[in-house]
């Protein structure tokens, strides 16, 4: 069974915006984009929204699919659906995260991202060569 999962990628003055997991969570202190598990019923774009919300106590809108990255581990397969997003409203509070950066898509190299993730950040990084994401 492949789990669904999604990735907002969140552009802020031509950065992307990356979460740094907690010491106790089982991928402790990687880096991921913000994002988290569909619920049954829910779209990708709903998860987003809800992620988060409930993650960084933001509200954003979410604008187009940027890519798909399949990843296989020990328990099965997670399919990454990462979506380029905008912040609308709030202001950021971490909820589920030891902290946070903007970084440019060639500063990606220099985190450690989970697996998952990281033909995400690979991605980014080919089509931004020049370090900056417009706006989308």
């Amino acid at each position: 069974m492949t789990l669904k999962v999604t990735a907002a990628l969140l552009i802020k003055s031509g950065k992307v915006l990356i979460a740094k997991k907690t010491p106790q969570d089982k991928r402790a202190n990687q880096w991921e984009f913000p994002g988290g598990k569909i619920d049954l019923g829910e779209t990708p774009e709903e998860c987003l929204i809800r992620e988060l919300r409930e993650e960084f106590n933001i509200r954003i809108t979410v604008d187009s699919l940027f890519t798909e990255s399949l990843y296989t581990h020990s328990a099965g397969q997670i399919l990454v659906m990462a979506y380029f997003c905008t912040w609308t409203s709030g202001t950021l509070q971490l909820t589920e995260h030891a902290t946070y950066r903007w970084v440019y898509p060639t500063e990606l190299s220099g985190y450690d991202i989970v697996a998952s993730d990281a033909p995400i950040a690979n991605k980014l990084r080919n089509e931004y060569p020049s370090g900056y994401i417009p706006a989308h």
